[in-house]
């Protein structure tokens, strides 16, 4: 097979992303883009030069309404993952990917996808500190039980790392990938029919830091990401800042490269 370039990485995730704005402007879905995709919007107007994936991100009912909906088409040149369609998918947050494509990551998985953008759900939070807190610590140590459970022996890695996830592995034999990513599920969205003044991305996201004002999430406006307009969040400073800090100052050439351990390939 062939390796799909850096740029071709790029634009596959471009029209990834162009068609599932399509579909969610066809059907009354609100999304903002997200995390680094977010920072490269407001400061680059497009990808972050040596990043290499899409985020997008929605309200846990925009997202449970955007799985509904799109299981029901044909899925043909893109393809839905999410847990709640099959819960045997390994992340507890889902992927859209295009089906022309082959992604190889360093992690155990029994699934193969394409070249992929991520969307994650934004659950409600309390506003008390206190819940806030043990609701990160618990969902911070599901999601290293996860990792525990996907890393890969191999050779880059050396003979005491390999011997830390081997015994993790004889460890949590017990404990199944599906009922982790289950538990992180359920407890995510379980403030989702209560009133709460604030929310974050639980599942899978930067912790109590990044836990922002739900109404953040009041207004949308478009912002321009690789030439094309895009919806983001009204609050996004407030998101960013308090995120990512001062989110429009390069980060020290030595932290310029990219943080995903993957190869795409065309099938």
């Amino acid at each position: 097979m062939k390796e799909v370039s850096d740029s071709e990485l790029k634009q596959i995730q471009l029209e990834i992303l162009l068609h599932v704005d399509k579909f969610c402007k066809e059907h009354d879905i609100k999304y903002s883009i997200y995390a680094g995709t977010l920072i490269g919007t407001v400061r680059h107007h497009g990808f972050i030069p040596w990043d290499d994936d899409i985020d997008i991100m929605m309200l846990r009912d925009q997202y449970n309404k955007f799985v509904s909906e799109y299981r029901k088409r044909e899925q043909k040149e893109h393809r839905l993952y999410a847990f709640e369609i099959d819960n045997n998918w390994t992340h507890a947050y889902a992927k859209v990917d295009d089906q022309r494509t082959l992604l190889i990551h360093n992690v155990s998985s029994q699934y193969l996808t394409g070249v992929t953008i991520d969307i994650f759900p934004i659950d409600k939070v309390p506003s008390d500190e206190n819940i806030r807190r043990k609701i990160y610590f618990r969902h911070d140590l599901y999601r290293k039980l996860r990792a525990a459970k996907v890393l890969k022996i191999g050779k880059h890695r050396n003979i005491i790392k390999n011997l830390i996830i081997l015994v993790n592995r004889i460890l949590l034999y017990p404990i199944s990938i599906k009922m982790l990513v289950g538990w992180i599920n359920s407890k995510a969205s379980q403030f989702e029919n209560e009133c709460c003044d604030y929310c974050g991305n639980v599942v899978w996201g930067y912790g109590r830091r990044e836990m922002h004002p739900l109404s953040d999430f009041d207004d949308y406006i478009n912002m321009k990401f690789e030439g094309y307009d895009v919806p983001v969040l009204k609050g996004y400073h407030n998101y960013l800042t308090a995120t990512f800090g001062d989110y429009m100052q390069l980060p020290p050439k030595e932290m310029q490269i990219r943080h995903h351990d993957f190869k795409a390939y065309w099938k």
